[in-house]
């Protein structure tokens, strides 16, 4: 009987710990038509984004990825993340080599900026050929405002 009390009183002080009130939601962003300018900003974005990217996935600092990283992100990347996420792809492709920009993919309101990512690992025995994989880094673009910003990023492996 005396468990049961216990756990009940528990249960009120929980109850009576959590407030009623909802945090205020957040302002979806309202996207803008692309036209010739905010394709320049986007392409502007975007560019700067995959460069950081690739100096940190190259050098394997943080710092340059950081520094290009959307502020306003609701899932932040850490650089203990970022870190097991290139261990991952060195394990996988191979030494990343570079960053090669390729089109653009109309999504209506957003953009989807491609770079073709090239890793190269070394040939089976020292004379043979070093061996080459290469994936797509997507950086989506919106525009608000006037103004190009990063709504996300994927990769994509054929």
């Amino acid at each position: 009987m005396k468990n049961i009390l216990l756990l009940g009183s528990a249960l009120l002080l929980v109850c009576g710990c959590v407030s009623s009130k909802t945090p205020p939601k957040e302002k979806a962003p309202v996207l803008e038509n692309f036209n010739k300018e905010n394709e320049q900003r986007a392409l502007a974005v975007a560019s700067a984004f995959a460069s950081g990217f690739e100096k940190s996935l190259i050098s394997g600092e943080f710092s340059h990825f950081a520094q290009v990283f959307p502020a306003n992100s609701k899932s932040k990347m850490s650089e203990e993340h970022f870190k097991k996420l290139r261990e991952a792809m060195m394990k996988l492709y191979g030494k990343p080599e570079k960053l090669h920009y390729i089109t653009f993919l109309n999504q209506g309101k957003l953009r989807d900026y491609l770079w073709k990512i090239t890793f190269t690992s070394p040939g089976k025995n020292g004379a043979a050929a070093p061996g080459v994989r290469e994936i797509l880094l997507s950086v989506r673009i919106y525009c608000e405002n006037g103004n190009a910003a990063v709504s996300g990023f994927f990769f994509q492996r054929f």
